[in-house]
């Protein structure tokens, strides 16, 4: 028994060093024969990246990409109509998205307004979704109301949603808008030029220029770091004079004066529960495209929800950078709230960015109580918000506003009590 085995295990051991010479040779072969061409599609070299053009938005396997669209019950109803908007939240991406937010904007012409949100929770001025948005997953909410004016004017109501989860298609907004029929044209909630908007002039007044002289900055204010001499554009109405412009809007709700060496603005509420929007600006040789504007207010009679602010960039029928604050908010026990708002081509404004209780801002009444508001544009697409000295905000607008110079301030009155708003200086420096 013992040969047959070795017998065997001879021609194994054949078989196994033939099988080792064949590979050997087989490799031999390849390395010195003449590589083959391939096409550009098979091979990508190590040394190249793969590039994508910027202009194409590109939706990555791993992102969730949330979608939000409006339908309306009407597009132009009479003045006191009941409207609905049926709001429709989708993911359409391929992953989930966390922590789903919700923010809401209703038009100002909207009352007794139901938002009928579930399964979105109310929390801080955002609605929050429980759980996570699965891929092809919708929620559908409705919001209904009246809406009241008696202005001409589009109602606009915008929503906005975000996740924490990675994301390429942003920003996530719709706006829907249905227009009001009514007696008298519509007074417009946007920066309109003087030609279009310029009150009545007073007669009594005759402005005439005045030099730049140094603020007087009482001992609660904090000043800003710039020195006073490097705008390029000031005025603080000392004598109860200036270049800007005196008199009443024609809707009769808005009218500028000087007095306590201010400009002051009284603002009628107008309508029984609606607001009234008041915008005034400075002669142009204070507008500029970049560079920053900075102005102080106080109110000295208002309502709780009050606000006041500066724009600038404004342009036309409506394109602009808004800082707006309201340092009386019946909601906060200390401080007050500001928002930076952007328009373009007069499309529905945006709010970019909101805080709400900033201790920041000086709440209360009377020249005491002055908020020194500033905007910065920087040439990159920078816009920096400061509130009495302190940096709120530094917003990257990659798609910058750059065909208006427009600058000017904005007064706003709450839905119950007209405003007495006094701007003590206003200046402007630019880039």
């Amino acid at each position: 028994m013992y040969r047959p085995i070795k017998k065997q295990t001879q021609i194994f051991s054949f078989i196994l060093i033939g099988a080792i010479a064949f590979v050997a040779c087989a490799i031999a072969f390849s390395i010195s024969s003449t590589p083959q061409t391939v096409s550009a599609k098979e091979v990508i070299p190590l040394s190249m990246p793969i590039q994508i053009n910027p202009l194409i938005p590109v939706l990555l396997e791993e992102d969730a990409d949330l979608e939000v669209t409006q339908q309306t019950s009407a597009l132009t109803v009479t003045s006191g109509s009941d409207v609905v908007y049926t709001i429709t939240i989708k993911n359409v991406g391929v992953e989930p998205a966390k922590e789903v937010a919700l923010v809401h904007n209703p038009p100002d012409e909207l009352q007794n307004m139901e938002q009928n949100f579930a399964p979105f929770i109310e929390f801080r001025g955002e609605w929050l979704y429980s759980g996570q948005f699965e891929p092809n997953q919708s929620v559908v909410i409705t919001l209904t109301g009246k809406l009241v004016s008696d202005k001409s004017c589009p109602a606009r109501n915008t929503i906005s949603v975000s996740t924490t989860s990675p994301e390429s298609n942003v920003p996530n907004n719709d706006t829907a808008t249905i227009n009001i029929s009514a007696d008298e044209p519509c007074a417009g909630d946007v920066y309109l030029p003087a030609v279009y908007k310029n009150p009545t002039p007073t007669p009594t007044n005759t402005p005439t220029p005045t030099e730049t002289p140094t603020p007087t900055l009482t001992p609660t204010e904090t000043p800003i770091a710039t020195a006073t001499s490097s705008f390029n554009y000031y005025e603080d109405f000392a004598g109860n004079n200036s270049d800007w412009a005196e008199g009443t809007d024609t809707s009769g709700y808005c009218k500028s004066s000087h007095r306590d060496n201010t400009y002051r603005i009284e603002v009628d509420k107008g309508l029984s529960d609606g607001r009234t929007t008041c915008w005034r600006w400075p002669p142009d040789k204070a507008y500029t495209t970049y560079g920053e504007i900075e102005a102080a207010f106080y109110q000295n009679d208002a309502g709780d929800d009050a606000s006041y602010g500066i724009y600038m960039n404004g342009k036309g029928g409506g394109e602009y950078y808004l800082l707006r604050v309201r340092p009386n908010d019946k909601n906060c026990s200390s401080g007050g709230d500001w928002e930076l708002w952007r328009n373009e081509d007069g499309e529905s404004a945006v709010r970019v960015k909101r805080e709400e209780c900033r201790d920041t801002i000086r709440r209360g009444y009377g020249s005491s109580v002055k908020n020194i508001l500033r905007l910065e544009h920087s040439r990159g697409g920078t816009i920096k918000v400061y509130i009495n000295g302190t940096l709120m905000t530094s917003y990257q607008d990659d798609d910058q506003l750059e065909d208006g110079d427009g600058t000017g301030i904005y007064v706003r009155t709450d839905e119950s009590d007209d405003s007495d708003t006094r701007l003590d200086y206003f200046g402007a420096r630019f880039d």
